[in-house]
Parts: structure tokens; C-alpha cells; sequence
């Protein structure tokens, strides 16, 4: 796990903002923590791979992290089959790791993609 790139107290954050950029696919995460005033972005470029889900009637604009892990994956065609990947096949013969997001709590989020950077303060 890449726990070296998240906050130490990361259990405190709170999802702010999903921005998904359509023409070029990238992904980024707003993450707020109303304890102690910081902000830190998730972002997420060339995916390959994601899907949020949350109850329709929880629309309260800041969703509670349960439980989050961030991973490096060398072998990420099994990892994509798990999470019910559409394509048939994916080329990963030029790619030499993939990172892998998933979050529980009050969003379930996945994201595999073949690039990412944190930033606290943003």
C-alpha cells in the first residue's frame, strides 16, 4: 500500500468534490478535513478503469471516508477482471504499474489508472 501518500490521518478527511474531465478522462478527489482545516487531492490520470456508487438520498455534499487503500499493481488484469472490466482485452505490455484506489464509506469508489499524485493543501 501507498500509505506513504496519503495523510497520516486520512481516516478524518471527508469526500469534497469528484471531478471526472471527460475529454482526456483524468480523475480528481477533493478531500476535506473539517478537524483540523487541511485539504488534499487524489488525482488520477489515464484511467483504465472507475466506478463510484453511493444511496441516491445521501446528498449531503461531503461523504465520510470508512476505510481507503491505495495500492501499486504490477499484475493488473486479474484486479480488472475482479472488478468487472468491459473490454476483452487490455494491452499492458508498455505499462509497468498500475494504482489501484478503492474506498468504502458513505461513496464506494474504484479507480485503477496508470497515473497518480497526491497534494495536501489544494
Amino acid at each position: 500500500m501507498l500509505s506513504m501518500c496519503l495523510p497520516e490521518n486520512i481516516s478524518y478527511f471527508q469526500i469534497s468534490q469528484v471531478v471526472l474531465e471527460p475529454i482526456e478522462l483524468w480523475l480528481r478527489l477533493e478531500l476535506v478535513n473539517p478537524i483540523e482545516q487541511e485539504n488534499f487531492a487524489l488525482e488520477f490520470r489515464d484511467l483504465a478503469y472507475f466506478s463510484i456508487s453511493k444511496t441516491p438520498e445521501d446528498n449531503e455534499g461531503c461523504y465520510m471516508i470508512g476505510d481507503i487503500k491505495l495500492s501499486s499493481v504490477n499484475d493488473v488484469a486479474p484486479l480488472l477482471d475482479k472488478l468487472g472490466y468491459g473490454f476483452l482485452k487490455l494491452d499492458v505490455s508498455t505499462r509497468d504499474n498500475f494504482y489501484y484506489l478503492h474506498i468504502e464509506g458513505d461513496l464506494c469508489l474504484d479507480v485503477v489508472s496508470c497515473s497518480y499524485k497526491g497534494k495536501m493543501g489544494t
